[in-house]
């Protein structure tokens, strides 16, 4: 009962982003991960999300995984 409690609502592209409070956008996942989360990457879409962490340590990146995200993030630049 108490992860329940716990477990708040977290949209994958921000309604103040244009995201819709539509199951498809929404996640449950519990407060900690929630608030560790926005600490992380504040109100970004997900694709700004992708760009960030290609750019936040590529160091701590395979260069495999860096080109397989950016090739990901291609579509939407």
């Amino acid at each position: 009962l108490s992860i329940i409690k716990s477990l708040t609502r977290h949209h994958l592209v921000p309604d103040s982003m244009g995201g819709t409070y539509h199951a498809d956008n929404i996640r449950m996942i519990n407060e900690k991960s929630h608030r560790n989360f926005h600490m992380v990457f504040s109100n970004k879409t997900p694709v700004a999300q992708i760009r960030q962490l290609t750019q936040f340590n590529s160091s701590a990146l395979n260069n495999e995984v860096r080109l397989k995200l950016l090739e990901l993030l291609e579509p939407y630049t």
